[in-house]
C-alpha cells in the first residue's frame, strides 16, 4: 500500500481519541505562543506546580498531542522573498503518487490534500523569480498533475502567530 494512502488511513483512524481538559487546552495554548518558557513560568501562568505542567506535558508528548518543538523563522530575514501556494489538479489514478512525490520535493512546505475545485495545494518558499519559477514547474510536471493555479503569498500570521512585520506590496 502507497505510504501516504496508509498514513492518511492511519490518521482517520486516531481522529477524537485523545480528550483534552481545560489544563491540557491552556498548556498546548501556552506552548504554540512561546515553547521556550520554562516549566515554572508555565506553572505560574496557568496556577498549577511544575510537576503538574512537567507530567502533563510528557503526557501530551507521549500521546503524541505534541510532536515536537520548533522555532519561528523570519524567512525574508534569511533571503526568501516569495511564499506561494500552488493548487493542484491530479488524476485521480495518480493521486497518492503524486502526493508521495510532493511530500518528497524538498521544495515544498507543506502539502494537504483538499476537497473542492481542486485536489491538493502545496506551499512553498522561494529566493527569487527563477526558483519560484523552477518550482512552479517541477510541480506542474509531476506526471498525474492535470492543472494548477499559483498564488503568492503575503503572509499575516502562521503557525498560530503573527508573521513578522514587512514591507508587504
Amino acid at each position: 500500500m502507497n505510504k501516504i494512502k496508509q498514513g492518511l488511513e492511519n490518521r482517520e483512524a486516531q481522529i477524537n481519541k485523545i480528550k483534552l481538559d481545560e489544563l491540557d487546552s491552556a498548556i498546548l495554548e501556552e506552548l504554540r505562543g512561546n515553547c521556550k518558557k520554562t516549566w515554572r513560568e508555565l506553572a505560574k501562568k496557568l496556577k498549577v506546580s511544575p510537576v503538574t505542567i512537567i507530567n502533563r506535558t510528557r503526557k501530551l508528548e507521549k500521546n503524541k498531542v505534541v510532536t515536537g518543538y520548533s522555532a519561528l523563522v523570519d524567512f525574508v530575514k534569511i533571503g526568501f522573498e516569495f511564499s506561494a501556494f500552488q493548487t493542484l489538479e491530479i488524476e485521480s489514478s495518480k493521486f497518492y503518487e503524486v502526493m508521495e512525490k510532493l511530500v518528497k520535493m524538498p521544495e515544498t512546505e507543506a502539502v494537504y490534500g483538499v476537497s473542492g475545485d481542486f485536489d491538493a495545494i502545496v506551499f512553498f518558499r522561494a529566493r527569487d523569480r527563477r526558483e519560484f519559477a523552477q518550482t512552479v514547474q517541477k510541480i506542474y510536471r509531476i506526471p498525474g498533475v492535470k492543472g494548477s493555479k499559483t498564488f503568492f503569498a503575503y503572509g499575516l500570521k502562521e503557525n498560530g502567530a503573527p508573521y513578522p512585520e514587512h514591507e508587504w506590496f
